[in-house]
């Protein structure tokens, strides 16, 4: 298969994760890592769709210092499949998600900041409590703090104009209720970025 070599394809693996990828991955086993140029593939269900588009971040978004380039990124598996979509996490419904319950965080205080980066949009950053105490946080936790987030960034910038119309927020564009979360990476000593895809 031929493939554009300004994209890169996501896999499992978090360092082959690079900006920007604007193209449908699979998240069948037997296709995971093989791009994709029919945005109109057979969806299985709902919650697990053939075809997830990462959402890029724009070139100019947050640079991962090299301290933190080695930092595991925190990811989020449904019913074995890679994303949890984010309308999901806002209700509390966590069903089929791996390890809701672990303590996936090291929170260096009791507040974290996760940042929202879009192409084409302003970023927006939220800070959200770890815990009341230094410790650790639930992959679950983190999720629907997430979600909450999205869910404000969404709302806000579907009304304003985006450089980049193919990556346009609102209604008959992107929706937030076919937005999934895959990961999240840390940028620095507190900040998190959520890499997001949408289904296709």
């Amino acid at each position: 298969m031929q493939v554009d070599n300004n994209f890169s394809v996501f896999d499992n693996g978090v360092d082959n994760l690079n900006w920007p990828l604007p193209f449908p991955y699979s998240t069948s086993p037997q296709l995971l890592g093989e791009a994709s140029t029919d945005a109109t593939l057979f969806s299985h269900s709902t919650r697990h769709p053939t075809t997830l588009v990462i959402i890029p971040r724009p070139d100019n978004g947050s640079p991962t210092p090299r301290k933190y380039a080695s930092v595991p990124a925190i990811d989020f598996w449904v019913e074995g499949r890679q994303g949890l979509r984010l309308i999901d996490a806002l209700q509390g419904n966590f069903a089929g998600l791996a390890g809701p319950g672990h303590e996936v965080m090291n929170a260096v205080s009791t507040k974290v900041s996760y940042k929202v980066e879009w192409i084409g949009y302003k970023p927006l950053s939220k800070q959200k409590y770890a815990r009341r105490v230094k410790g650790r946080q639930s992959r679950s936790k983190i999720a629907r703090q997430v979600a909450e987030i999205v869910s404000e960034f969404v709302n806000d910038r579907a009304r304003c104009q985006t450089s980049q119309p193919l990556w346009r927020i609102g209604r008959g564009s992107i929706e937030y209720a076919n937005l999934y979360l895959m990961e999240i990476k840390r940028v620095s000593k507190s900040t998190w970025v959520p890499v997001l895809a949408y289904a296709v």
